[in-house]
């Protein structure tokens, strides 16, 4: 079917062409002017590759932590050691087959990128207190 032929059927005025994962960007058309609406955003994140059982994992996890500290605290900082040494006992539990934390009921894997996550976010705050280990010969 041609691309005139799915403009001519669609009822709603709109076409989406090229959304599948081998075709390309989408083209929207307008069925009242025919032309194509222009988006650029080719240079962005495709934040839609990322799989909603790891959003809500991690945003899972971001819940635990909101009642325990509340909704933004991370955001004040943290050791760096400290998130990466939580992200390696969740990671190591869950390597020895335990699939949550018996603490909180929160699958491992959530906490994993929960923490990696809060490191990212206070690194782009400027609150992440890095105390990694300088090595002075690179």
């Amino acid at each position: 079917m041609s691309s005139e032929q799915i403009y001519q059927n669609n009822k709603i005025g709109l076409i989406v062409q090229g959304t599948g994962p081998s075709t390309g960007p989408s083209i929207i058309i307008s069925k009242a002017t025919g032309t194509k609406a222009a988006k650029n955003d080719q240079t962005k994140p495709d934040l839609s590759l990322l799989p909603k059982v790891f959003l809500e994992a991690v945003a899972k996890a971001f819940m635990v932590g909101e009642k325990k500290y509340g909704r933004y605290n991370y955001c004040k900082g943290h050791d760096a050691s400290q998130l990466i040494a939580a992200a390696q006992r969740h990671l190591a539990a869950w390597f020895e087959g335990e699939e949550n934390d018996p603490v909180d009921g929160q699958p491992h894997l959530g906490s994993v990128g929960a923490c990696i996550a809060m490191l990212l976010r206070q690194q782009e705050l400027g609150t992440l207190k890095d105390n990694r280990y300088k090595n002075e010969n690179r």
